[in-house]
């Protein structure tokens, strides 16, 4: 019914793929670049100065910063799967007993929390910079 439909609060729910397939081009290679910059940074453990100087190619507008955090959170899970030692084929987690990352599961979990309060204060209208910026003192 409309009466009921109009009282219900929508979420989207998308993929990284999703975010990453309406943005294209510059965009999408600069949010490609972005997170393995960030990605190479955060496992030498370079710090909050060094990977803030990372983002400036995504922070500019919501679009971007969305597909940065999109690309950031497939990269999260990935780490968080090879801490595990294990790996994602085809849908489907399998034992890989030699992959290991220097990042820890705990560490996986708050970065990942991070990326989706970043993507919120992103729809509550927040400037890019500052919700990107903010997520990664809470990473690094």
């Amino acid at each position: 019914l409309p009466t009921l439909v109009s009282r219900c609060v929508q979420f989207r729910v998308e993929t990284a793929a999703d975010a990453a397939a309406g943005i294209e081009g510059e965009t999408a290679a600069a949010c490609r670049n972005a997170v393995e910059e960030m990605a190479a940074i955060l496992r030498e453990g370079g710090g909050y100065t060094r990977a803030a100087r990372s983002l400036a190619a995504v922070e500019g507008d919501r679009d971007t910063a969305r597909c940065f955090l999109s690309a950031l959170a497939e990269w999260i899970r990935r780490e968080a799967l090879a801490s595990a030692g294990l790996a994602d084929a085809d849908g489907r987690l399998r034992e890989q007993p030699g992959l290991r990352t220097s990042l820890s599961p705990a560490w996986a979990a708050a970065a990942m929390a991070a990326a989706e309060e970043a993507a919120r204060d992103l729809d509550r209208f927040v400037k890019p910079g500052y919700a990107l910026k903010s997520m990664l003192l809470k990473i690094s």
